[in-house]
């Protein structure tokens, strides 16, 4: 574990966890807010690995961010799934119908 130059105080882990798909890695991840409803998000997340080729790159206590090999068909349907695991923000923007249809990131943040 190291500190963080911009705030000592906060601990960065980086962990090679021994899965065959990065969507399992989030069954590790059991610090998160996120994680109030752990087998619907990792059910969540392998439908996003199949659909949009979308894998977690990286989680904090609040928030994950998806790597996105696909465009989202309904993006729409992607918010819905994301706001009703709990989240509250999509790609710095309030989930409800919004185009994100292009995105190569999705960062969803819980409050």
């Amino acid at each position: 574990m190291s500190k963080t130059p911009a705030d000592p105080a906060v601990e960065t882990v980086i962990a090679i966890l021994p899965v065959d798909d990065p969507w399992p890695s989030l069954a590790w991840m059991q610090h998160g807010s996120y994680m109030h409803q752990p087998v619907p998000l990792l059910a969540a997340a392998r439908d996003m690995a199949l659909r949009c080729d979308a894998h977690p790159i990286s989680a904090t206590s609040d928030s994950i961010r998806f790597s996105v090999g696909k465009p989202a068909k309904a993006s729409e349907d992607v918010a819905m799934m994301f706001q009703t695991l709990g989240a509250s923000t999509l790609n710095d923007a309030e989930i409800a119908p919004h185009d994100f249809s292009k995105a190569k990131e999705w960062l969803i943040w819980w409050d």
